[in-house]
Protein backbone atom coordinates (compact mmCIF):
# COMPACT_ATOMS: atom_id res chain seq x y z
CA UNK A 1 0.00 0.00 0.00
CA UNK A 2 1.41 3.40 -0.96
CA UNK A 3 -0.07 6.72 0.06
CA UNK A 4 0.99 9.75 -1.93
CA UNK A 5 0.44 12.09 0.98
CA UNK A 6 2.48 10.11 3.48
CA UNK A 7 5.62 11.69 4.84
CA UNK A 8 8.92 9.88 4.56
CA UNK A 9 11.19 9.36 7.54
CA UNK A 10 13.59 11.91 6.09
CA UNK A 11 10.89 14.55 5.67
CA UNK A 12 9.77 13.90 9.26
CA UNK A 13 13.26 14.35 10.68
CA UNK A 14 13.75 17.43 8.48
CA UNK A 15 10.62 18.87 10.02
CA UNK A 16 11.94 18.13 13.51
CA UNK A 17 15.24 19.81 12.60
CA UNK A 18 13.62 22.95 11.24
CA UNK A 19 10.89 23.32 13.88
CA UNK A 20 12.44 21.80 16.99
CA UNK A 21 9.04 20.24 17.79
CA UNK A 22 9.08 17.79 20.67
CA UNK A 23 12.74 18.49 21.43
CA UNK A 24 13.95 17.23 24.78
CA UNK A 25 17.44 18.71 25.00
CA UNK A 26 19.30 21.81 23.76
CA UNK A 27 22.73 22.19 22.25
CA UNK A 28 24.25 25.54 23.12
CA UNK A 29 27.10 26.90 21.00
CA UNK A 30 28.12 30.42 21.95
CA UNK A 31 24.91 32.45 22.01
CA UNK A 32 23.01 30.09 19.70
CA UNK A 33 20.81 27.24 20.92
CA UNK A 34 19.53 24.28 18.93
CA UNK A 35 16.45 22.36 20.08
CA UNK A 36 17.28 18.73 19.45
CA UNK A 37 16.10 15.22 20.24
CA UNK A 38 18.07 12.72 22.31
CA UNK A 39 16.84 9.74 20.30
CA UNK A 40 17.92 11.27 16.96
CA UNK A 41 21.35 12.24 18.29
CA UNK A 42 21.87 8.90 20.06
CA UNK A 43 21.13 6.77 17.00
CA UNK A 44 23.45 8.97 14.92
CA UNK A 45 26.41 9.18 17.29
CA UNK A 46 27.98 6.76 19.76
CA UNK A 47 29.31 9.76 21.65
CA UNK A 48 25.85 11.25 22.17
CA UNK A 49 24.50 7.80 23.03
CA UNK A 50 27.12 7.31 25.76
CA UNK A 51 26.48 10.85 27.01
CA UNK A 52 22.75 10.23 27.36
CA UNK A 53 23.22 6.84 29.01
CA UNK A 54 25.60 8.25 31.60
CA UNK A 55 25.01 10.54 34.52
CA UNK A 56 26.80 13.46 32.89
CA UNK A 57 25.74 16.98 33.79
CA UNK A 58 24.46 17.51 30.22
CA UNK A 59 21.98 14.70 30.69
CA UNK A 60 20.65 16.14 33.93
CA UNK A 61 20.57 19.79 32.82
CA UNK A 62 19.15 19.07 29.34
CA UNK A 63 21.76 21.40 27.85
CA UNK A 64 24.84 20.29 25.95
CA UNK A 65 27.39 23.10 25.78
CA UNK A 66 29.85 22.91 22.91
CA UNK A 67 32.80 25.29 23.05
CA UNK A 68 35.17 23.99 20.39
CA UNK A 69 32.89 24.07 17.33
CA UNK A 70 31.35 27.18 15.77
CA UNK A 71 27.58 27.56 15.69
CA UNK A 72 27.62 27.31 11.87
CA UNK A 73 29.52 24.02 11.93
CA UNK A 74 27.30 22.65 14.69
CA UNK A 75 24.24 23.56 12.63
CA UNK A 76 25.68 21.77 9.60
CA UNK A 77 26.47 18.70 11.70
CA UNK A 78 22.89 18.68 12.97
CA UNK A 79 21.55 19.25 9.43
CA UNK A 80 23.46 16.14 8.36
CA UNK A 81 22.15 14.11 11.30
CA UNK A 82 18.52 15.13 10.75
CA UNK A 83 18.31 15.75 6.99
CA UNK A 84 21.27 13.88 5.50
CA UNK A 85 22.26 17.16 3.83
CA UNK A 86 25.27 19.46 4.04
CA UNK A 87 25.53 23.01 2.79
CA UNK A 88 28.91 24.30 1.62
CA UNK A 89 30.84 21.09 2.25
CA UNK A 90 33.65 22.38 0.04
CA UNK A 91 34.16 25.32 2.42
CA UNK A 92 33.46 23.59 5.74
CA UNK A 93 34.91 20.10 5.20
CA UNK A 94 37.87 20.50 7.55
CA UNK A 95 35.83 21.95 10.41
CA UNK A 96 33.04 19.43 9.84
CA UNK A 97 35.61 16.64 9.89
CA UNK A 98 36.63 17.78 13.37
CA UNK A 99 32.99 17.69 14.52
CA UNK A 100 32.34 14.34 12.85
CA UNK A 101 35.41 12.86 14.47
CA UNK A 102 34.60 14.29 17.90
CA UNK A 103 31.05 12.93 17.86
CA UNK A 104 31.86 9.72 15.92
CA UNK A 105 29.51 10.43 13.01
CA UNK A 106 31.18 8.10 10.53
CA UNK A 107 29.13 8.88 7.39
CA UNK A 108 29.79 12.60 7.82
CA UNK A 109 33.46 11.89 8.40
CA UNK A 110 33.66 9.93 5.13
CA UNK A 111 31.93 12.71 3.16
CA UNK A 112 34.31 15.31 4.62
CA UNK A 113 37.36 13.21 3.78
CA UNK A 114 36.13 12.66 0.21
CA UNK A 115 35.60 16.40 -0.16
CA UNK A 116 39.06 17.17 1.21
CA UNK A 117 40.68 14.66 -1.15
CA UNK A 118 39.14 16.57 -4.06
CA UNK A 119 40.47 19.92 -2.85
CA UNK A 120 44.14 19.29 -1.98
CA UNK A 121 46.40 22.23 -2.75
CA UNK A 122 50.13 22.74 -2.29
CA UNK A 123 49.39 25.15 0.55
CA UNK A 124 46.97 22.88 2.43
CA UNK A 125 49.00 19.67 2.21
CA UNK A 126 50.84 20.21 5.52
CA UNK A 127 47.66 20.97 7.47
CA UNK A 128 45.88 18.03 5.85
CA UNK A 129 48.70 15.68 6.85
CA UNK A 130 48.43 16.85 10.46
CA UNK A 131 44.65 16.38 10.41
CA UNK A 132 44.91 12.96 8.75
CA UNK A 133 47.10 11.84 11.64
CA UNK A 134 44.90 13.44 14.31
CA UNK A 135 41.75 11.81 12.90
CA UNK A 136 43.57 8.56 12.17
CA UNK A 137 42.23 8.63 8.62
CA UNK A 138 44.08 6.16 6.43
CA UNK A 139 41.98 7.16 3.41
CA UNK A 140 42.87 10.85 3.76
CA UNK A 141 46.52 10.15 4.55
CA UNK A 142 47.04 7.68 1.68
CA UNK A 143 45.52 10.05 -0.88
CA UNK A 144 47.46 12.97 0.53
CA UNK A 145 50.77 11.08 0.38
CA UNK A 146 50.15 10.33 -3.31
CA UNK A 147 49.45 14.04 -3.87
CA UNK A 148 52.58 15.07 -1.93
CA UNK A 149 54.72 12.55 -3.82
CA UNK A 150 53.37 13.77 -7.15
CA UNK A 151 53.88 17.45 -6.32
CA UNK A 152 56.69 17.22 -3.77
CA UNK A 153 58.70 20.15 -5.14
CA UNK A 154 55.70 22.49 -5.01
CA UNK A 155 54.44 21.25 -1.63
CA UNK A 156 57.88 21.36 0.04
CA UNK A 157 58.38 24.93 -1.21
CA UNK A 158 55.31 26.27 0.63
CA UNK A 159 55.61 28.23 3.85
CA UNK A 160 53.10 25.86 5.45
CA UNK A 161 55.32 22.84 4.79
CA UNK A 162 58.41 24.67 6.06
CA UNK A 163 56.52 25.57 9.23
CA UNK A 164 55.53 21.92 9.67
CA UNK A 165 59.18 20.87 9.34
CA UNK A 166 60.23 23.46 11.96
CA UNK A 167 57.69 22.16 14.46
CA UNK A 168 58.47 18.46 14.00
Amino acid sequence: LFLNNSKTNTSLTKELFHTGKFSDIKIKVGTKEFNVHRCILAISSEVFERMFLSDMIETRSNIIEINDISDDICEEMLRFIYCNEIKHLDINALDLLYAADKYAIENLKILCIQSLINTFTFETAAEMLIRANIYNSKLLKDNLLVFIKTYSREVFATEQWKQLERTQ
